[in-house]
């Protein structure tokens, strides 16, 4: 079943590929883990359990009131360091630091392809796609997600 068949509504990826279509590009863990739901019935409960397995090793999706998955995509946080925020590409070795002064509109190395509609009480989240090597992901705005910053010298 395609992501287009599974959802009716494709309102929140719109430039992202669903990566439930493309299950044999995925890590070994990230399959396994899948083929295991596989074999489960489509139930609130497991989804919730799928998307908890699947947030721990860096993926997020959606589901609907049928308890059908949709939206497989990479998730990644801003970091924070003091006053600067930092993004890195989760499939290369690329990254960007950036003033945390009006970052969004400064990336060089990422494109924003989309940002998501704001849910007030959750970080605003963006559809990225990384300039070097064409990968897309999810980029959570999250702020509170401060990093320490190692000292030189020591």
């Amino acid at each position: 079943m395609s992501s287009k068949e599974r959802n009716s509504n494709p309102l929140k990826i719109k430039n992202m590929t669903d990566l439930f279509d493309k299950i044999e590009s995925l890590p070994e863990k990230v399959q396994t883990i899948l083929n295991e739901f596989a074999l489960k019935d489509n139930s609130y409960s497991n989804c919730a359990e799928l998307l908890r397995l699947m947030e721990a090793e860096g993926y997020t999706f959606e589901y609907g009131l049928d308890a059908v998955p949709y939206g497989l995509v990479r998730k990644v946080k801003v970091e924070v360091y003091g006053h600067d925020i930092f993004v890195a590409c989760p499939h290369c070795n690329n990254s960007e630091e950036q003033s945390g002064d009006e970052q969004r509109h400064h990336l060089q190395v990422f494109e924003i392809t989309e940002w998501r509609e704001d849910v007030e009480g959750q970080n605003e989240l963006s559809e990225m796609r990384c300039c070097c090597c064409g990968g897309e992901f999810l980029l959570e705005w999250d702020y509170e997600n401060v990093q320490e910053c190692e000292e030189d010298g020591e």
